[in-house]
């Protein structure tokens, strides 16, 4: 978790990302909050082959009367690791997450519109 919300956070610079629990209601009506349900399917790998991480997101806001799905994302990223050590497997992981974190913040963004 650390290192998704770490990851969004640089992409998007200046928006403020927290962890909350699941319902966090008393913050949702203010403007400009979304909720981002991220949903790791798999996320492994092996060294000296590849990582797989397959994720699903989905962009939350509130509407008048309840909550509205406004964006979402699935992703099948495969990651080559460079050598048989568990520090390669470690780095393609992160590059693996970097790739989704990157995804995801777009996705945030364009809900800004223009």
């Amino acid at each position: 978790t650390r290192s998704l919300v770490s990851g969004i956070s640089k992409q998007l610079a200046s928006v403020k990302v927290a962890v909350l629990p699941w319902r966090a209601g008393q913050l949702f009506s203010a403007r400009n909050i979304y909720r981002m349900p991220v949903y790791i399917e798999r996320f492994d790998g092996t060294p000296g082959e590849s990582v797989a991480l397959n994720v699903r997101w989905e962009i939350v806001t509130k509407g008048d009367e309840k909550e509205e799905q406004f964006r979402f994302g699935e992703m099948r990223i495969l990651e080559k690791v460079d050598g048989a050590s568990y520090e390669a497997l470690v780095a393609a992981m992160q590059r693996a997450l970097g790739k989704a974190c990157k995804e995801m913040a777009d996705g945030i963004n364009a809900t800004k519109g223009p």
